[in-house]
């Protein structure tokens, strides 16, 4: 499942069984993969599901999509399997996307490298982005889509995410580019936003939707209590208030 060309920009997705909903959602992903308007692209997977659903899907799709699939048995925590498909994506650009989410047009690829190839000397990008209320079964059935947002940058984004999820954005893929920091569950995310804006400083915003956000009771985020939250928000603002470029 693997291919000696480097692509353009690799879709860089941690994937597990989430509460046996993974391979829909990984089955989902394939509609909007194969529609893509660029064939510059191939797709990196650290899967840590306990069943074999997910690696018997990747042999399935590989001889469409250039696949790259890797086994991951670290930590049970989002941020170290996010970090390990970082890690092993070779192309260019990364765009990363979670297993529960969904490129929301065909030519999202495409826009990403457009968005790079057109800003040189930014490192990193978002684009727009709508959630999504419904089930793994219902998904092509009858979406609810709402609350279609476009990313902003606040100066305080260790705290308030502004701009989306990672599904929703892409980078350069480069050996110093930091790393999630797995140590955090709630905030890991919009830490790792400020030190990509620390070492890179802003990044490109680009208002069109190119990413749909699932919400469903099987979500990582959605199975933090409100203690960690809030130590989290603590921690992270003891680390970066007042803290400027």
């Amino acid at each position: 499942m693997t291919n000696a060309v480097q692509k353009k920009i690799s879709i860089v997705m941690p994937t597990h069984e989430m509460g046996g909903k993974g391979i829909k959602y990984f089955d989902q992903q394939f509609a909007a993969i194969l529609q893509q308007t660029t064939k510059d692209f191939d797709l990196v997977v650290s899967d840590q599901s306990t069943d074999n659903l997910i690696e018997n899907r990747c042999e399935y799709y590989s001889d469409r999509v250039d696949i790259k699939y890797h086994r991951f048995d670290g930590p049970r925590r989002a941020a170290n399997n996010f970090n390990n498909a970082m890690k092993l994506a070779t192309s260019e650009i990364l765009k990363p996307l979670f297993v529960d989410d969904r490129m929301f047009r065909a030519d999202t690829l495409e826009t990403y490298i457009r968005i790079h190839d057109e800003n040189p000397n930014h490192h990193w990008a978002f684009t727009g982005f709508i959630h999504c209320l419904d089930d793994a079964d219902g998904f092509d059935k009858e979406m609810k889509l709402i609350n279609p947002q476009i990313p902003v940058w606040n100066p305080e984004i260790y705290l308030y995410n502004t701009t989306g999820c990672p599904s929703g954005m892409s980078i350069l893929n480069h050996e110093e580019m930091p790393t999630m920091d797995d140590t955090f569950m709630w905030v890991n995310d919009v830490e790792w936003y400020m030190r990509l804006y620390l070492k890179y400083d802003f990044p490109v915003l680009y208002d069109d939707i190119h990413t749909l956000i699932r919400i469903h009771e099987e979500s990582v985020t959605s199975h933090i209590n409100d203690d960690t939250k809030q130590s989290e928000n603590e921690r992270v603002r003891q680390m970066y208030d007042g803290v400027t470029k």
